[in-house]
């Protein structure tokens, strides 16, 4: 990827010899014209140079990226088709990255107030491959062991053009090409020095530092008063009949962090965990996987105190999650008469 490489990127799979290709070549043109401040085309013969062409099933295809992640392809030579879904896979791409740069915000927020950092050291091995990622400082890095259940700590490795890990947050983050590379690990028994010139920064992360940051986190989000999201928030009763909140849902999307104390509860559907997440004080949004089970039809209520940690999820899960747009004015207090379960006679929530 050079400098002029935008976030998403459409390749247009074609052949000389191909009618269709041709045809469809000067709408290709057009789009590469109409958005080059969004979205970088590029053509590959795929004759010519059939190695860069694998998994491609016929011309002309055209293959969507974000930030080098496949989004799908499209086939076929449908010029109101190629419009549409050029125009959706940029969308998707921006506000996809809209969503990482507010989680990295609030990354930092996650490093407990305790946390004691440890320069000059990396711990080796134990690498947790799934979480590792691009952050722009130490804290945030912190912040991403805090949401990782296996993770007992992290080694952050500054980027190259960072002037020392002691930078400020603002610094750090003025720039992408800044970010270092956040390692969670599942072992921190192996402390290995580094040159201090690589400025490399370690620390481990206990379960009460991680409930302190949380408890934390949902205390600023409650403003600090009494009766907040922190200590002491209040629960339905599992068998209480709720009555119906108006949820945001999205299919085939998980929250995959901020999992609450045991906020795990089995419901009858996404709605019945929209209910029970509206009805508890320190609830913010959910993630719900549906049963496959005709004996045991209840699926899995995951409860979460933020939506951040958002990634999509594969569509055999069957995944919904949701954050809580409206509440019933009684949903904290007497239950009220509705379906089994704490499902509403009328489903209440809007699809994304």
């Amino acid at each position: 990827k050079n400098e002029t490489t935008h976030d998403t990127v459409v390749i247009d799979f074609y052949g000389p010899n191909c009618p269709y290709c041709v045809q469809i070549a000067p709408l290709y043109e057009r789009l590469a014209q109409e958005y080059h401040e969004f979205a970088t085309f590029l053509k590959i013969n795929a004759q010519r140079l059939p190695s860069l062409a694998e998994g491609i099933q016929g011309l002309p295809t055209f293959l969507f990226l974000c930030r080098a992640e496949p989004m799908g392809q499209l086939p076929g030579a449908d010029a109101k088709a190629l419009i549409e879904t050029t125009h959706a896979a940029i969308k998707k791409c921006m506000e996809a990255k809209t969503t990482l740069e507010e989680a990295e915000k609030k990354l930092p927020e996650l490093c407990p107030a305790s946390e004691k950092f440890e320069h000059n050291v990396d711990f080796y091995g134990g690498t947790i491959e799934e979480g590792v990622s691009r952050v722009a400082n130490k804290e945030a890095c912190c912040g991403v062991c805090t949401i990782i259940p296996q993770c007992a700590g992290y080694t952050f490795k500054p980027g190259r053009d960072s002037s020392s890990s002691s930078s400020s947050s603002s610094e750090s983050s003025s720039s992408s090409s800044q970010h270092g590379t956040c390692y969670p690990k599942s072992v921190v028994a192996n402390k290995v020095p580094t040159d201090p010139a690589m400025g490399v920064v370690s620390g481990t992360i206990t379960d009460a530092q991680r409930e302190e940051a949380v408890q934390a986190l949902n205390a600023k989000a409650g403003g600090g008063q009494g009766g907040g999201r922190g200590h002491g928030a209040h629960r339905p009763s599992l068998s209480q009949d709720l009555p119906p909140a108006t949820c945001s849902f999205e299919r085939d999307v998980d929250f995959s962090s901020y999992d609450l104390p045991s906020g795990t509860i089995r419901r009858k559907d996404k709605q019945a965990c929209c209910d029970y997440c509206a009805a508890s004080d320190d609830c913010k949004g959910f993630t719900f996987m549906e049963s496959t089970s005709v004996e045991d039809p209840d699926g899995y209520c995951f409860l979460k105190s933020s939506d951040v940690g958002r990634r999509d999820a594969d569509p055999r899960m069957r995944i919904t999650s949701g954050v809580v747009v409206t509440t019933s004015s009684s949903a904290r207090g007497a239950p009220v008469a509705s379906g089994q379960n704490g499902a509403p006679a009328q489903p209440v929530g809007s699809e994304l």
